[in-house]
Parts: C-alpha cells; structure tokens; sequence
C-alpha cells in the first residue's frame, strides 16, 4: 500500500454502543432510538446547522 493504511477510530457510548467511526478524515455518528440503531449520519464540519427553538 502507497503511504500505508489508514487510521480508523471507533468510538462507543457508556453503553457500549458504537457512536462515531472516523475514517479517512470523514466521521460518521450513530445514534439510537432505545436499543434499536435509529440513524446513521456523517458530518461535515464545514456545514454545521443550527436547530431553531422556540421561544
């Protein structure tokens, strides 16, 4: 392999739950609705919304 092999870093919850895979500069976080997995979304630092509240 050119350079050798990329990192991977995985990270879990107090529960044991896998919470993020960062791979490749790219992090992938998983949350959970309960015990069942309910998304799977990769974040982009660069593109960070914000959640509106309301008042």
């Amino acid at each position: 392999m050119a350079g050798g092999p990329a990192a991977t870093t995985l990270a879990y919850d107090p529960w044991g739950r896998l919470d993020s895979v960062t791979a490749g500069g790219a992090t992938t976080s998983f949350r959970y609705a309960g015990a069942q997995l309910g998304g799977e979304f990769n974040l982009f630092p660069e593109y960070v919304d914000t959640i509106p509240i309301d008042r």
